[in-house]
């Protein structure tokens, strides 16, 4: 079995600097307290905590999303044969983590009890996923073939 052995551009690189960029993001200070309120607290601890210990299962899931444009190099590098357009599947897991993100912070509110602050390491976050998701999109567009109307 042969393979051929194509070159990565610039959305695949991307890509993966998006990926890493929101696997460190894990480790960055996503929330904080406020140290004025003593029931000011995030899973039992006041301060600044970090997606590990703010989150019971959302960085691992964040950590699953990231290996997405990873497997995306891999296919383009090895011309794997695939039945859908490169990039989609990286495309659907950056909605999904930029999905995750905003619902563990915005919509459905932020970890722990009262007087929580997002802190910089959240918008670093959902920057990461934003970058995933328009990096894949723009990976799959690259595959698509113009066809006339209706066809």
């Amino acid at each position: 079995m042969e393979f051929k052995v194509a070159r990565l551009d610039s959305t695949e690189w991307w890509g993966m600097a998006g990926s890493l960029l929101l696997a460190i993001s894990t480790l960055l200070p996503w929330f904080t307290t406020d140290p004025e309120n003593p029931n000011s607290k995030i899973q039992g601890a006041r301060g600044a905590a970090n997606a590990w210990e703010s989150f019971d299962v959302l960085q691992y899931f964040l950590l699953l999303c990231c290996l997405a444009p990873f497997v995306l190099a891999w296919i383009v590098v090895r011309g794997h044969q695939v039945g859908w357009n490169r990039g989609e599947v990286t495309a659907i897991f950056g909605a999904l983590a930029l999905t995750a993100v905003l619902l563990n912070g915005i919509i459905l509110g932020q970890p722990g009890t009262v007087e929580i602050y997002p802190t910089w390491g959240y918008p670093v976050a959902i920057f990461a996923s934003v970058v995933i998701l328009v990096t894949g999109a723009m990976r799959g567009a690259k595959g698509r073939k113009k066809q006339p109307p209706g066809v």
